[in-house]
């Protein structure tokens, strides 16, 4: 992977439960694409899943006990960054996982230098557009028919954050 390094290998990513993030490896695919079947009526293939680790993306798993819980992908083009995946299995779920892989990618991107990171989501996905909202994304546009699901297509609401320049912090330590 290239840029900066992950700022989280091996911490935990929820107090008390065990599960630590660290990067995704070619070995997780099988396991990753397990939690894309069970979670999305059109999930992510083995050839795009691939394509990310190749490509250099922020490709990072929850993992805990060797089991894979949930993963995330983010991809940094100068001073934007975009979430590509985030992705928690469905046992797994208001266990603080996807907060803590959110958290992670939005501190890899301004690692990176990244000012804005955007994402896109399901409209009818209530409770991640509560989660976006919570880490201070706020919606930005609409593409329409942008998912296939079992119901036909489905609008998506993008999603940004500003992050600043140099880091996205305020002389008070703050997001602007």
């Amino acid at each position: 992977m290239t840029g900066p390094e992950p700022p989280s290998d091996n911490r935990p990513a929820t107090p008390g439960e065990g599960a630590r993030l660290r990067l995704m490896t070619p070995a997780d695919l099988e396991a990753v694409l397990g939690v894309e079947a069970v979670s999305h009526p059109d999930p992510w293939s083995a050839t795009m899943l691939r394509d990310s680790l190749e490509h250099g993306d922020a490709c990072r798993v929850a993992e805990q006990g060797g089991a894979i819980l949930g993963h995330a992908i983010l991809r940094v083009t100068g001073p934007e960054a975009e979430i590509l995946n985030l992705c928690v299995h469905p046992d797994y779920r208001n266990h603080r996982l996807g907060r803590a892989l959110l958290q992670d990618l939005v501190e890899f991107a301004r690692q990176a230098g990244a000012e804005e990171i955007f994402l896109e989501v399901r409209e009818s996905n209530g409770h991640a557009r509560r989660l976006y909202d919570g880490e201070a994304f706020h919606e930005v546009g609409w593409r329409e028919r942008y998912y296939r699901g079992p119901e036909g297509w489905e609008d998506a609401v993008i999603m940004a954050r500003h992050l600043g320049p140099a880091g996205g912090r305020s002389p008070a330590g703050g997001d602007r």
